[in-house]
Formats: C-alpha cells, structure tokens, sequence
C-alpha cells in the first residue's frame, strides 16, 4: 500500500479514535484517570469542566475531520 493511504488511514483512525474518547468524556467519564477533580485538573487547569453539550461538539467536529481524511463523501 502506498505511503500516503497509510498515513491518511491512520490520520483518520486517530480522528475517529478522539471522537470516541469526546463521547465518553460527554456522557461523564473521566478515562484515563481516576475522578473527576484529578481529570478537571489536568484537562482545564482545576476549572469547571465543560458540559456535555461542549464534548458532544467536538466529538463531532472530529467525526466530521476523520470522515473527510478517510476520502467521505467521494
């Protein structure tokens, strides 16, 4: 397989791959850490986190970014 369909396959999982981990974090789950004030910590320096609403977007907009890369709609 040529180079550049790799890299634009992998570009696209990580995409999708993000996406994911944004729906997760949008219906409360902290993965990869432990709760949510070590996750608000890290994430937003200690700060409110942002709502649901927030990670449902970007989740989105990744989604959006993995389908384009992988060549949808040809």
């Amino acid at each position: 397989m040529h180079p550049a369909r790799v890299a634009g396959r992998t570009a696209a999982s990580a995409l999708a791959v993000l996406a994911g981990l944004h729906v997760a974090w949008g219906v409360g789950s902290t993965w990869p850490l432990p709760d949510r004030e070590t996750f608000s910590e890290l994430v937003v320096g200690g700060s409110e986190l942002p709502g649901p609403a927030a990670c449902f977007a970007v989740a989105g907009a990744l989604g959006t970014a993995a389908a384009l890369v992988a060549g949808y709609p040809r």
